[in-house]
C-alpha cells in the first residue's frame, strides 16, 4: 500500500496512532503513523466478545459444581492448561486435575501460592467464585 493509501479511520486506538510500513513516492517503505481502520474494529469486538463467552462459560461450570474455581480464574486471564502449567511450574496433567473442585479443594497452600502467582491475584480470590463473571 501507498503512503496515501494507510487508513485512517476511527478505531479502537482512539488518539493514539499506529506504525504502518507503506510505500513512498520513490518506492522505499517507509513508517507512517495510522489511526487503524473500522475492520480491526469490528475484529477486535468479535475477539472480546469470544473471550466473554468463555469466562461465562467458566463462570457457569464453576457455579454449577462441574469444574474447580481454578477453571474461572484461568478464563479469566485467557490461560490454558499448558500455559498456567508452565507460569506456576507444575505439570499440564496436574493443572487438568486441579480443574477437578475436589482435588482444587485439597490443594496445599504451597501450591495455591503457586497458582495465585502464576494468574495474578492472592489465594483468597483465587479459591472463590466471585457472585458477577467479569475480566
Amino acid at each position: 500500500m501507498k503512503t496515501d493509501e494507510v487508513p485512517q479511520e476511527d478505531s479502537m486506538l482512539g488518539e493514539h496512532r499506529r506504525a504502518c510500513y507503506a510505500l513512498d513516492e520513490q518506492g522505499r517503505y517507509v513508517v507512517v503513523p495510522s489511526k487503524g481502520w473500522s475492520v480491526e474494529s469490528i475484529v477486535n469486538a468479535q475477539a472480546n466478545a469470544e473471550v466473554d463467552r468463555a469466562i461465562m462459560a467458566a463462570h457457569a461450570r464453576v457455579a454449577a459444581g462441574a469444574a474447580s474455581p481454578l477453571a474461572y480464574h484461568m478464563a479469566r486471564r485467557q490461560m490454558t492448561p499448558a500455559l498456567l502449567a508452565a507460569n506456576a511450574g507444575i505439570w499440564v496433567l496436574r493443572v487438568r486435575w486441579h480443574l477437578r473442585p475436589k482435588a482444587f479443594a485439597r490443594l496445599p497452600d504451597e501450591v495455591l501460592n503457586r497458582y495465585a502467582e502464576a494468574l495474578g491475584t492472592d489465594v483468597a480470590t483465587l479459591k472463590h467464585l466471585p457472585p458477577v463473571p467479569g475480566r
